[in-house]
């Protein structure tokens, strides 16, 4: 029994890796990083959902030598959203959406054998022209958190940086996005409004 619990979480962690634009949705509903049922695909709640007040975007940077237990902080969102705002107290106003993507050399360090899985690279490349440049952040993991409540973001990005293992993280971004003025765009355009 433990061998099977330890070959669904490695098939769990597996499935997240080779889609980072997938989220595993259990049968109740509830989506669970840990324990997913593979049965029950569906895109990552952070991309196509209702817009939130506010976003989160979370770059970390690991060191050289960071390892594979640097995942363990990210698999543990779901603890850290539960001990943000319990489910039992949070309606859907005040949810946390989330999604996790990795990047390029971290990936290759955690699973070397990613392209024989049939995984397709799509590593950003620098980009400049005549209006301006386009520059490559990089980064190992990425979070992208969105809510209707600032704060809990913010609790969300301490939460995973101060889990990482002691030396892991080299450095770490966390830029926060609101909605402006009502669902106004930085022109003052409302979309929909004539």
């Amino acid at each position: 029994m433990c061998i099977c619990r330890c070959i669904r979480k490695f098939v769990c962690f597996l499935c997240l890796i080779i889609s980072c634009n997938l989220n595993f949705m259990c049968q109740k509903g509830k989506s669970n990083f840990a324990t997913a049922n593979l049965l029950h695909i569906a895109p990552q709640q952070s991309v196509l959902s209702d817009i939130k007040s506010h976003a989160l975007y979370l770059t970390i940077h690991l060191n050289s030598n960071a390892s594979r237990e640097c995942l363990g902080s990210v698999g543990r969102i779901e603890k850290y959203i539960n001990q943000i705002c319990p489910r039992n107290m949070c309606e859907k106003y005040n949810e946390i959406l989330y999604g996790v993507g990795f990047g390029i050399d971290y990936f290759r360090k955690i699973s070397p054998r990613f392209r024989f899985r049939g995984i397709k690279n799509y590593e950003y490349r620098e980009r400049s022209g005549k209006y301006g440049e386009l520059p490559k952040t990089g980064g190992d993991i990425f979070v992208h958190a969105k809510c209707n409540d600032h704060g809990m973001l913010f609790d969300l990005a301490k939460s995973i940086i101060q889990n990482m293992p002691h030396g892991c993280v080299d450095k770490f971004e966390d830029i926060y996005g609101w909605v402006y003025r009502d669902r106004r765009d930085l022109s003052e355009f409302v979309d929909g409004e004539s």
